[in-house]
């Protein structure tokens, strides 16, 4: 907004994993709350001042954020444990929070909606999984393989930034509120 005077476009995508000790399946109050701050208070704030910043923008359609999300907000398959509850409830919230925003600011041609991500190919994603549910290095993929009964794989991560530019662009104009799976089809088959 400084340097421009207008913001067009806002793409959320943070989340934290707090510390935790997986075997005793426990963790510190602070590092839950934590989570849930990050999680949860960082989305709410980021599209509170993305979308105010967007009503001072000029036109019927002023801008769009695209928050991620993530399954894990509606389905369990690899196992819930407490290091991935701060996540989950923070990305259950994010959903909330966007379609919020999207009611919140319509009349401002403000627009939000959610990438709900599912099992993604990422370095970090391949870390968290060994770390959260004890998984060796090449047991990832096999788990993740029978999350996706699908058997369309794994995502890439420039599926999920070609999904988040399409959000931002104009041939989205007409969606807002909207929670958007691309998560291969996990979450059809139970």
């Amino acid at each position: 907004m400084q340097t421009s005077g207008r913001v067009d476009g806002m793409v959320y995508s943070v989340a934290i994993n707090p510390p935790f000790d997986r075997e005793a399946n426990s963790m510190t109050t602070e590092d839950f709350n934590h989570g849930i701050n990050v999680n949860v208070l960082g989305c709410y704030y980021g599209n509170l001042y993305a979308a105010q910043c967007r009503e001072k923008n000029d036109g019927d359609t002023t801008g769009s954020i695209a928050n991620f999300s993530s399954i894990a907000s509606m389905k369990n398959e690899v196992g819930l444990n407490i290091g991935i509850m701060p996540y989950a409830l923070g990305k259950c919230g994010l959903n909330y929070i966007t379609e919020l925003t999207a009611v919140q600011f319509a009349g401002a041609g403000v627009r939000a909606n959610t990438l709900m991500l599912g099992p993604i190919d990422s370095i970090l994603g391949n870390h968290d999984s060994q770390t959260l549910f004890g998984l060796e290095a090449d047991e990832v993929e096999e788990t993740y393989l029978e999350v996706v009964k699908l058997k369309m794989g794994r995502g890439k991560c420039v599926g999920a930034v070609y999904a988040a530019l399409f959000l931002l662009g104009d041939e989205s104009r007409f969606m807002t509120g909207q929670q958007i799976r691309l998560d291969g089809g996990a979450t059809l088959v139970r």
